[in-house]
């Protein structure tokens, strides 16, 4: 069963995404941002600015991602497959197992019981420069449910699967700071993306009947496409030392039948000294999924030795994380992080670990 499992889910963190009943925004995140609990409005200063705030391209470098592939899985996925490897052969000879032995398996399955746990994958592609950038990135989540049964043990698998063309472009917006409200530089932005989803009806697999070529055949007919229009606004409070950021996600969209809602998030840094940066986004302003303030609340810090060991640390969701980066002139960058996701509306209901790691080869 356990091959069987991995293969499908491989396939479908490659290809596809849940069937909800409405469609959710795009999802794209980095291991920088993860590490320091979920900021980065007015961090981002490379490719993936267009996706956390497009107004930031106004303050980027040349930069280049050859190669740039991020992944995350849940501690809970880990145990999760581990229990199967361990019962693999329980699992493919359930029917002819014991009496004892199906109990015991069933009962040592129960902490993963109508559970939802997952992992994903985030590539990009792009490059950026002063005020603009062009690239593609990926944005791909699939969750495993397991479900002890009556008369057999099941795994539900469903997923998110976006591929993403995309372009940004910032641009300073002196007008503002005529006005004579805003003293220093205040910075416009907007990005563009086409979306395809590929997406699929939820799995229902039982221990003994899993059937790759079945699932595979959904998975290549089933997709939408659609586009996405994003702003982004940046504020310079202090020059080079405090910045605040809007961020408005899908201002005009539409994929499938459907419109992605207009989110609103808002940002703000500290760059306190040359090594040591403080920030704080505030995630979906006006309430639109209806999540308690500290599911939205993300607060970090990042600490550079020398510039190329960096140290991260911060608060998600009501969760501590923290992480380590390695960056040697942006041409080989290794980042990775351990931060808690909040599936629920409210801190402590449903949450859970996860581990994430990126691979930058660029320019």
């Amino acid at each position: 069963m356990l091959y069987r499992l991995l293969l499908i889910s491989v396939c479908l963190l490659l290809l596809a995404g849940s069937a909800l009943a409405d469609n959710p925004n795009v999802k794209y995140v980095t291991v920088r941002s993860l590490s320091m609990g979920g900021a980065g409005i007015t961090t981002m200063h490379d490719f993936s600015a267009v996706m956390y705030n497009p107004a930031q391209l106004a303050k980027c470098d040349f930069h280049l991602d050859i190669v740039n592939i991020q992944a995350r899985v849940g501690k809970d996925v880990i145990d999760l497959f581990d229990f199967f490897e361990e019962n693999e052969e329980t699992f493919d000879n359930f029917e002819d197992a014991t009496l004892a032995e199906q109990n015991k398996l069933l009962d040592d399955l129960a902490p993963f019981d109508d559970k939802w746990i997952g992992f994903g994958g985030y590539p990009t592609i792009g490059m950026s420069t002063r005020n603009l950038a062009i690239g593609f990135y990926a944005a791909a989540d699939v969750d495993v449910k397991t479900d002890k049964g009556v008369f057999d043990p099941r795994a539900y698998l469903h997923g998110v699967g976006d591929y993403v063309f995309t372009a940004g472009y910032a641009f300073e917006m002196p007008e503002v700071t005529r006005l004579g409200f805003f003293n220093n530089n205040f910075y416009g932005g907007v990005g563009f993306k086409y979306i395809t989803r590929y997406y699929v009806e939820e799995l229902r697999l039982s221990a003994s009947e899993i059937e790759f070529d079945d699932v595979y055949d959904t998975l290549i007919t089933s997709k939408e496409t659609g586009f996405g229009i994003d702003l982004g606004l940046v504020y310079d409070l202090i020059p080079e030392k405090v910045s605040l950021g809007l961020m408005v996600n899908d201002v005009i969209a539409n994929l499938g039948d459907e419109k992605p809602a207009t989110i609103f998030n808002v940002g703000a840094s500290w760059q306190l000294s040359k090594s040591l940066l403080f920030a704080a986004d505030y995630n979906d302003f006006f309430f639109h999924r209806g999540e308690n303030i500290f599911n939205k609340l993300n607060l970090g810090a990042e600490y550079a030795l020398a510039e190329i060991l960096f140290l991260r640390g911060g608060i998600g969701q009501g969760y501590p994380s923290f992480g380590l980066g390695l960056n040697f002139g942006n041409v080989f960058v290794i980042d990775g992080a351990v931060y808690g996701i909040e599936k629920s509306n409210s801190p402590g209901g449903e949450g859970s670990y996860n581990y994430a790691i990126r691979l930058k080869l660029g320019i």
